[in-house]
């Protein structure tokens, strides 16, 4: 038996029309796949995982305009490169990235936009605001390189 196969046997013996659309039909991987594993867990009485709550198209609209309206107000500034990649490596490093479309699964905001604002964070405080100092060391507000 294939997995869709498998997966299949599941849906029809729990019998929800909702639950087929969002294991088979979503347009979002990551639902399919989150939803899938879900079923799967249920039907063979297993705990089944914890699913991420997605945030709706106006909220996820809004946040990108709230983001905007914050780094317009800051300059227009971007983290430096190292900064950057270091996000961008914890973000490519986590369970909830979605590859194919270098986007972020719990708060679906793409990557490479997102790691390069000094006012985000991730969404599971893997990284955190950048905030510019006045000291030589870039950030650290230590003051280590400071004569």
């Amino acid at each position: 038996m294939t997995p869709d196969q498998v997966l299949e046997d599941a849906l029809s013996r729990i019998g929800s029309d909702r639950l087929r659309y969002l294991c088979l039909d979503h347009p979002d991987p990551l639902v399919r796949e989150e939803y899938g594993a879900w079923v799967l867990a249920r039907d063979a009485g297993q705990p089944a995982p914890v699913l991420m709550p997605r945030p709706s198209p106006a909220t996820r609209v809004a946040t990108a305009l709230k983001a905007g309206a914050r780094w317009i107000a800051g300059g227009l500034k971007v983290v430096p490169d190292p900064v950057f990649e270091a996000r961008m490596k914890l973000c490519r490093g986590c369970d909830h990235y979605d590859a194919g479309n270098d986007q972020c699964g719990v708060c679906t905001c793409y990557l490479a936009a997102k790691a390069r604002l000094p006012g985000e964070e991730c969404p599971l405080g893997k990284w955190r605001k950048y905030a510019v100092t006045k000291t030589k060391c870039g950030g650290c507000s230590k003051g280590r390189n400071r004569k």
